[in-house]
């Protein structure tokens, strides 16, 4: 109770005041706002965004940041647009990009983790550099028609209403918060945290253990830059542009609220009110 009294009177007593005032807001002047129908709505506008927050949780717990992610989204989801519109088959596409994620996800931490580089130049060259590749793979274009039941997995109600994307967050969620809160893998993130000499001299593999939350860091990037093309129908310049704006604003918001030595769970469980401003070709 007393912990629970000393955060309400911290910055997240703020942020909860701040979230009561706009949904007092929005519910008085909003007709219908609180139907189911429009909550998914708003939901699966930024649910990309809120996909890649799971696994930043891990990073900043960590004690890093990772601004690669918005680029790799974009370049998750040229590679599948350049697959397949090469003529290869969509499941091959998707799972290039994955692969690509994982990768790239892969590189990052073996630099930041094994060659000791600051998290923050690595993953600000990958933002810049994964934006180019997916720059030479669809370049101007705006590359669309993709199989029908590819587009489902980001329009289409499963359960209802309820998209595959939301199950995905919906079960990473749940996932994430098991990993963090039950299991080694996720004390020793907050030792590494905490202190990462201390972690280190105390036996924790804190370089394994950070290369494993990179590499899912881009695999997770991907699976949502995947989703995005889905829900877009299409992946173009424009769209490419816009979701690197936005999610890096959300990525160097963590980085600040990292820096200033915060560790917000409550960014693994809430999605981001930003909507992605993508649009089709």
């Amino acid at each position: 109770m007393e912990s629970l009294i000393r955060r309400l009177k911290g910055w997240e007593g703020i942020l909860l005041l701040m979230l009561i005032v706009v949904l007092a807001y929005n519910v008085t002047q909003v007709p219908n706002f609180l139907t189911i129908n429009n909550q998914i709505n708003l939901f699966q506008l930024g649910i990309e965004k809120a996909i890649v927050i799971l696994v930043m949780a891990f990073v900043i717990i960590s004690g890093e940041i990772d601004l690669s992610v918005a680029s790799m989204m974009g370049l998750a989801a040229a590679v599948v647009a350049a697959m397949w519109e090469s003529g290869f088959p969509m499941w091959l596409g998707i799972l290039v990009a994955l692969g690509v994620g994982a990768g790239f996800g892969l590189m990052n931490g073996f630099f930041i983790a094994k060659l000791g580089i600051n998290s923050l130049a690595v993953t600000l060259a990958g933002y810049v550099g994964f934006r180019g590749l997916a720059r030479l793979l669809v370049q101007d274009r705006s590359v669309g028609d993709f199989p029908e039941w590819f587009n489902h997995l980001g329009q289409k109600g499963l359960i209802g209403p309820v998209t595959f994307s939301i199950l995905v967050y919906a079960i990473g969620a749940v996932a994430a918060a098991v990993i963090l809160h039950k299991t080694g893998f996720g004390r020793r993130t907050y030792v590494i945290g905490s202190s990462a000499p201390v972690a280190r001299f105390s036996g924790v593999p804190v370089a394994q253990t950070r290369m494993i939350i990179f590499l899912a860091s881009g695999l997770v990037s991907a699976l949502a830059g995947v989703l995005m093309a889905a829900r877009l129908g299409g992946c173009g310049q424009a769209r490419r542009k816009d979701s690197n704006s936005t999610s890096s604003r959300w990525c160097c918001w963590a980085g600040s609220a990292s820096s200033a030595g915060w560790a917000p769970w409550s960014e693994c469980c809430s999605p981001p009110t930003s909507s992605s401003t993508c649009a089709t070709g």
